[in-house]
């Protein structure tokens, strides 16, 4: 595996964990994704990345895990004080997609509503838009 290749050495693998389950997201693999960063969530370490309930969260959405995910969902992460992670990107506005989609899924149509404006509003225009100009 690549993530192996690159971050061989016993002290890298939190670092080896974290690419793994942030390439499976991108690639969509959910479920492989789900299972390593509930290990890394799991696992006691301090975590790197303020963002891992979110992003947990989202595995657990898209392999129908509604209620985990809500556990997760609930809070905003809290930056640490050196500022924002290496992967804020993938978690923020994000989470008030995830938040819409939960709010959908569990007959909340106003919440829902509410969080998809919000999330629209944070990640801005639509890049396809651009083109279409």
């Amino acid at each position: 595996m690549r993530a192996e290749r690159e971050f061989p050495e016993p002290a890298q693998t939190p670092v080896r964990n974290f690419a793994m389950a942030y390439a499976l997201l991108l690639a969509r693999e959910f479920q492989p994704a789900g299972l390593t960063l509930k290990e890394i969530y799991n696992s006691g370490a301090p975590a790197d990345d303020e963002g891992l309930p979110v992003m947990l969260a989202w595995t657990h959405l898209e392999t129908g895990r509604n209620q985990d995910a809500a556990a997760l969902l609930q809070f905003n992460p809290i930056p640490s004080s050196t500022g924002v992670g290496p992967f804020f990107g993938f978690y923020f506005p994000r989470l008030y997609a995830l938040r819409a989609m939960l709010a959908s899924r569990f007959g909340k149509p106003e919440q829902a509503r509410i969080d998809s404006q919000l999330f629209q509003k944070l990640s801005g225009p639509d890049p396809l838009v651009w083109e279409k100009k």
